[in-house]
């Protein structure tokens, strides 16, 4: 893997962790507040899955 895709990989799970944190602290009552929020989430899952698929 090289340099530059090593720091993308770990600044995707940095992000992921803040967003998991975030959404830890909004009521899942609060669903528009959440929307955003968990896309973004998923997005990333989804980004890490492909690169760890493609290593």
């Amino acid at each position: 893997m090289s340099d530059y895709l090593h720091v993308e990989k770990r600044l995707l799970q940095s992000e992921q962790s803040a967003l998991e944190k975030l959404l830890a602290e909004i009521p899942e009552d609060h669903v528009i507040e959440r929307l955003g929020l968990e896309s973004r989430k998923q997005e990333i899952e989804d980004l890490l899955q492909q690169d760890d698929a493609g290593e």
